[in-house]
């Protein structure tokens, strides 16, 4: 508690400083390339099934790791 209060009484944004020491060490996540291959090819099948992949419900949730997946994979297949 007296970090804290001696970090605000010294101008330091908190916020700033707790997601920099929460996110410091992490690596960003890697998939293997056949895993986003084959969910290319399942999004494509869907394109050709459904018509717009992009008006998914789960893609209005903007802040979901799923949901920001998808759109990134529905980016670099361009459909």
């Amino acid at each position: 508690m007296a970090q804290l209060r001696a970090v605000k009484a010294s101008g330091i944004e908190l916020r700033e400083k707790i997601i920099k020491q929460r996110y410091e060490g992490l690596r960003p996540v890697e998939l293997p390339k056949e895993i986003i291959y084959k969910a290319k090819q399942r999004i494509k099948k869907l394109n050709e099934r459904y018509g717009k992949v992009t008006e998914l419900p789960i893609l209005l949730n903007k802040k979901t790791f799923t949901s920001m997946a998808i759109k990134s994979l529905l980016q670099q297949s361009i459909i």
